[in-house]
């Protein structure tokens, strides 16, 4: 509609002139020097307008030139960008496959062209990495932190992974520890650093860390109840290896007090006790902990423990008969007090009962060597 208006008004524009000019041709005359030219005005204007349209048209089809140019580029990118998408679909399917010569192969041709070149970097640092090429390995990844800078928890985060499953980990620990101060919070950070430090048996450690894998809910409830009494157990027994026993102590008024009653800790503990001729404590912290909790093991060390009273450890234990009358380990810890006594009889009676509700090679010793001293 506009260009009709155009069309039209220059349509009758012309046709005014051509009225004027043949009423009054008129001349427009050039000179220049000693130069000069005579022509008519409709010449000039005819001229003009000639020269404006061929302007007009070749600067139409250099715009639209330029533009083909634009849209071929644009072509080829996609082309470019559409391959690269399924040489990296590939590579990484051939990654899950275990295909990794193949894998880490497509991965780097696709990287030039793809619009993230950080997965292709880190999938390939993974091929390389069981391809046993390690140099290769940490060069990807290099370049993965040079491709997108800001992803410098997911760089880190892969090589960690791939050096503890090379069995690196003193270099894992030091990739997770920068990675800590950058991001406290960081669950997965906090559970690989977990992980570390207990196959490390790093215990100092990871006992600092335990606050934080609680309040984040870093592991479920019993998983983390497991990992705390790993933690103060392998704490108490490197400190009881260290021959120091202030440490042993230190270290068992550490551990918070509900967790002191954990039968594992506690027999660790006991033990200790029982090394250091403090068996009293021991007894008493071992019939103390089996008033709240019924524990086969805590009642097979209640009788290896030798008391303040004997006797009276031994009538204290029978007590436990009336709810725990056919518990094996409760009868074998009878027989072994009996046999501390030296009620011979009793002791018998006790420990061929253990062996009939639960025969154990632990249970014959102990029956055997009373029968030795009983001279049978």
């Amino acid at each position: 509609m506009k260009l009709l208006i155009l069309f039209l008004s220059v349509l009758v524009l012309f046709v005014w002139l051509g009225l004027k000019i043949q009423n009054d041709p008129g001349y427009v005359l050039f000179a220049y020097d000693q130069w000069t030219i005579e022509t008519p005005l409709w010449f000039v204007i005819a001229a003009t307008v000639i020269f404006f349209i061929l302007f007009y048209i070749i600067l139409q089809f250099l715009i639209r030139l330029g533009n083909v140019a634009t849209q071929f580029r644009t072509w080829a990118q996609q082309r470019r960008l559409r391959r690269a998408h399924e040489r990296t679909s590939r590579g990484l399917m051939e990654l899950a496959e275990g295909q990794w010569k193949l894998a880490e192969k497509n991965l780097l041709k696709a990287v030039q062209y793809t619009d993230m070149p950080l997965i292709n970097y880190l999938s390939a640092a993974r091929a390389a990495q069981e391809l046993g090429e390690h140099e290769r390995r940490d060069d990807y990844l290099h370049k993965a932190h040079l491709a997108m800078p800001s992803a410098e928890i997911a760089v880190g985060l892969t090589q960690a992974q791939l050096q503890f499953n090379h069995h690196q980990l003193e270099q894992a620990l030091a990739t997770l520890r920068r990675l800590h101060e950058l991001s406290p919070k960081h669950i997965y950070i906090l559970k690989l650093l977990q992980n570390i430090y207990l196959e490390l048996r790093d215990y100092e450690n990871l006992e600092t860390l335990l606050p934080s894998l609680k309040k984040l809910k870093v592991l479920p409830g019993l998983e983390f109840d497991s990992l705390q009494q790993k933690t103060y157990i392998g704490l108490l027994k490197q400190a009881e290896k260290s021959h120091a026993t202030e440490m042993v102590e230190t270290v068992w008024q550490r551990i918070p007090k509900e967790l002191q009653q954990e039968p594992s800790l506690l027999i660790v503990y006991a033990k200790h006790l029982m090394k250091e001729k403090k068996e009293v404590m021991a007894e008493q912290l071992i019939k103390e902990a089996l008033k709240k909790h019924w524990n086969d093991d805590l009642v097979s060390l209640y009788g290896l423990v030798v008391g303040e009273y004997i006797d009276k450890q031994l009538s204290h234990a029978e007590q436990w008969l009336r709810l725990h009358g056919e518990n094996p380990a409760l009868l074998l810890c009878l027989g072994r007090l009996s046999i501390q006594n030296s009620l011979w009889g009793k002791a018998r009676s006790y420990l061929e009962t253990s062996l009939s509700f639960s025969p154990s090679a632990e249970t014959y010793s102990v029956l055997a060597q009373l029968l030795e001293k009983m001279g049978e």
